[in-house]
């Protein structure tokens, strides 16, 4: 399991342990992973939204086109997680 799911599963009241998440204090398993899938969802938000290569953008044009994609891809994947 990479660093980044191990700080995600940390905040969200996991641990990982042997490749596996654990509880680390009395939570309730469901909203631990609840908060974990939520951690984990605005971090590929934030992947889309802030690591987009822009280097193509030329005209007004492209960087409307890339900035209307971004925004269509970060509507999909709060639409498919059913997120607001």
């Amino acid at each position: 399991m990479n660093n980044k799911i191990k700080a995600l599963a940390e905040q969200a009241g996991l641990a990982t342990q042997h490749d596996g998440i654990v509880l680390t204090r009395p939570v309730n398993a469901a909203e631990a992973l609840d908060v974990f899938a939520n951690l984990i969802i605005q971090q590929a938000i934030l992947a889309v939204e802030m690591k987009t290569n822009t280097h193509h953008i030329y005209t007004s044009f492209d960087e409307g086109m890339v900035l209307h994609t971004i925004h269509n891809s970060v509507k999909a994947i709060k639409e498919h997680f059913g997120i607001n």
